[in-house]
């Protein structure tokens, strides 16, 4: 069972590694040299994402929290999960994959652009000509070109996320991460600390507004990094032929944060459980049908929420 996977982010390496620990020939296209930069989400998932990554999630934790303090309309209030939040480091998740995919056999290939696909499985790239494999993971994401060519075309709500992180203002792990919902932000904030450094963020429609609630902070070595997220809805029929397009290029992510850390692991652990053997990719169907249920019911929800974020507190 060949397969390619496109796309060196955490969609496409968490796919490579799974895969290849099953014991299929997997073979990786990124068109960068290296892999996890520029960083750009939180890293903030539940200690049962943590465990779905496996390893490479475990050696990546930078802190570990007992819940989470929400306030909203003037109220506040402290949730201690049944689950630990865990702070990832994410440059280094993507590190790690990497070096696991490969340690089970995965050829990476760092540098190499992939010029066309087809639904028949055929990669062309402009340095080594053309090849065909027997399932290609499209982890493009969000603003890739390949996916036209196969005919899926798919729109999705985004928003604009910002992080902060201010060295030398942080204190031990162990505490709670603060989340407020703020009428005016039309979105959220998030403050958490970790060892050696306290990290503030927002998330909005609008761009100006996080770079205003982030703005400020005198720590050395502050430094900005994010992006645009995407909320979703999820591509109803993400496989066409041979081909499966997974994370933000699918809409595979979490409808109220944008988080893709846990859908895209779960769809890739659902993968790897299956026997791909023999062409039998309509086993694929059945779990990815099982993600579009989930996010599509929590992306109701969500969207309710970025209507009207006054009524935080509903949700």
């Amino acid at each position: 069972m060949r397969i390619a996977v496109v796309g060196g982010g955490f969609s496409g390496l968490v796919f490579a590694y799974k895969l290849a620990r099953r014991g299929y020939d997997v073979e990786l296209y990124e068109e960068h040299t290296r892999v996890g930069f520029p960083p750009h989400c939180t890293g903030l998932v539940s200690s049962d994402t943590v465990e779905l990554i496996g390893p490479p999630a475990r050696r990546s934790i930078q802190a570990t929290y007992r819940g989470v303090e929400l306030e909203a309309g003037g109220s506040r209030c402290r949730i201690n999960t049944r689950n630990r939040v865990v702070k990832l480091d994410r440059i280094r998740l993507e590190w790690e994959l990497l070096e696991e995919a490969e340690s089970h056999g995965a050829r990476i290939r760092l540098g190499v652009r992939v010029d066309s696909l087809s639904r028949e499985g055929v990669v062309s790239t402009r340095e080594g000509g053309s090849r065909s494999y027997d399932l290609v993971v499209l982890a493009e994401g969000l603003h890739g070109r390949l996916r036209s060519l196969i005919g899926v075309e798919h729109r999705v709500v985004t928003t604009f996320g910002l992080n902060r992180e201010l060295r030398g203002e942080g204190g031990e792990d162990g505490g709670y991460v603060w989340i407020g919902f703020e009428e005016g932000l039309e979105g959220f904030r998030w403050r958490l600390s970790t060892p050696g450094a306290l990290l503030v963020g927002a998330l909005s429609r609008d761009p100006k507004k996080v770079k205003r609630a982030v703005a400020g902070g005198a720590g050395e070595g502050a430094g900005l990094y994010g992006g645009i997220v995407v909320h979703g809805p999820p591509l109803e029929r993400p496989r066409r032929g041979r081909v499966l397009v997974v994370g933000d290029a699918a809409g595979f992510n979490k409808p109220l944060t944008g988080g893709g850390l846990y859908p895209n692991a779960l769809l890739a652990s659902m993968a790897s459980s299956i026997d791909l053997a023999g062409d039998r990719l309509e086993g694929l169907d059945g779990a990815v049908s099982k993600l579009v249920g989930r996010l599509r019911r929590q992306y109701r929800i969500a969207r309710g929420y970025y209507r009207d974020p006054t009524r935080a507190h509903a949700y």
